[in-house]
């Protein structure tokens, strides 16, 4: 009777059936293992870490206790190594093929990681999240069609697959169909509640769609779930974007009190300090970031930004140019600060350096009406008809009802039966930009 009142005991759940393992067979790698994997299951990452090493000491070569370790090491070398481990113990484990190609990925080697990931499908043909995750690369590729087409596959072999659901309501909504990947940011928060992701890009949809109630709710549904800088930080600019300064404050004291590294969250509280005109506090903050963190570009842009609105102009272009000297070479989001400095040359009336600001920001992002517009106007002003026209074409191309852009070519079509002849004054309002 008491043998018997001990094992129902033991049986009252995972953990119980674990440790009684690990009690009774400390050196079995097997029961480590499990033990492990519950622990991640949990969320106790460092736990789970260490019952995976001990099953490691115990057998060397337990593949999967490899592939479960590298999951969940930060280090990327000792991720690869325990991934590449158990491709050498078993060359037909598609996760770790998987696992491998999703941190190729991470790391910016494209092309290997669309090897691993394609290994991994010709493993494991019914393997949806290596379909979405090779979909997410093409679309990097800009493999639209066979991204799109690959998406559609892991969905068609699991349908409730969240993560599935959510990187294909990324990818539809980068393609312009937001209304769309709403609904299958809704369908993934549906099956999991608490999938934080999911949640998260659902409240920045709804509130780019000007939903802002329900966006609110949903920030408010992920904090409730775990204590995120990212997404109290998201939260924090819904309120400035809405004018609920008092609630912003709020929000990002705490949030600074409670997440003194994160910086994104100090540059947005800059941010509300400018509204404010608090421009000495606003300064003293985004100074005291600079110092302690010198190539956070961010912070110089703001700065950068604030020194102008304080009419320190040459200061503040000082810090516009070391925001665009910070960026990578590659980094495409260059070209919004490009645009930045190119308004500010044409605002001072240095149109030259403008136009040049201008067309690095074309070539770095094609796609930036703002752009085309500003460069077209300068062109005009210096009386390149043929090439204004050009840039407030394919202005018109990326934004129809810019009603600027369409006063610019009316101006410029009235006057232009011979476009060698066109005159434009540099001082009328003949070239007006915004």
């Amino acid at each position: 009777m008491l043998w018997t009142l001990r094992r129902n005991t033991v049986w009252q759940s995972r953990e119980t059936i674990f440790k009684s393992g690990l009690e009774s067979v400390p050196q079995n790698a097997k029961v480590h293992y499990n033990y492990a994997n519950l622990q991640k299951d949990l969320g106790n990452t460092e736990l789970a870490i260490k019952h995976y090493r001990i099953a490691l000491s115990l057998w060397p070569d337990y593949a999967s206790a490899h592939n479960n370790l590298g999951t969940l090491l930060t280090d990327p070398r000792e991720a690869e190594h325990h991934f590449q481990v158990t491709i050498s113990v078993n060359p037909l484990h598609a996760r770790a093929y998987f696992n491998l190609g999703n941190l190729y990925s991470k790391q910016d080697k494209k092309e290997t990681a669309e090897i691993f990931l394609k290994r991994a499908i010709d493993i494991d043909p019914g393997f949806a999240e290596a379909y979405s995750a090779l979909a997410s690369l093409y679309a990097v590729f800009g493999y639209v069609n066979e991204a799109e087409k690959l998406h559609l596959v892991a969905l068609s072999l699991s349908p409730d697959n969240v993560d599935a659901l959510n990187n294909y309501g990324v990818f539809i909504q980068n393609l312009g169909r937001v209304n769309e990947a709403v609904e299958f940011y809704r369908r993934a928060v549906q099956i999991h509640p608490n999938h934080t992701v999911a949640l998260l890009n659902a409240a920045r949809t709804l509130r780019s769609l000007k939903f802002i109630e329900d966006a609110e709710k949903l920030y408010k549904r992920v904090l409730d779930i775990e204590d995120d800088p990212q997404v109290m930080d998201n939260l924090g600019t819904l309120y400035i974007k809405s004018g609920r300064f008092e609630e912003a404050h709020k929000l990002y004291t705490n949030l600074l009190n409670n997440h003194k590294s994160y910086l994104e969250g100090k540059v947005h509280y800059a941010q509300l300090m400018i509204l404010e005109r608090s421009f000495h506090k606003a300064e003293a903050l985004l100074k005291s970031i600079i110092d302690t963190n010198t190539t956070y570009r961010d912070a110089y842009h703001q700065l950068g930004v604030l020194l102008i609105e304080t009419n320190r102009t040459s200061e503040g272009l000082e810090n516009i140019l070391q925001t665009i000297h910070l960026c990578h070479v590659a980094d495409t989001s260059r070209a919004q600060f490009y645009v930045y400095h190119g308004d500010l040359m044409k605002d001072m009336g240095d149109l030259e350096t403008a136009a040049q600001s201008y067309e690095m920001a074309i070539r770095l992002d094609s796609g930036i009406s703002h752009a085309h517009l500003n460069l077209g106007a300068v062109h005009h002003l210096e009386g390149r008809y043929l090439q204004a026209l050009k840039h407030y074409k394919l202005a018109q191309s990326l934004d129809p009802h810019n009603s600027v852009v369409m006063e610019n070519l009316g101006k410029l079509m009235r006057n232009s039966r011979n476009m060698s002849v066109l005159e434009c004054s540099k001082e009328s309002e003949f070239c007006r930009t915004w």
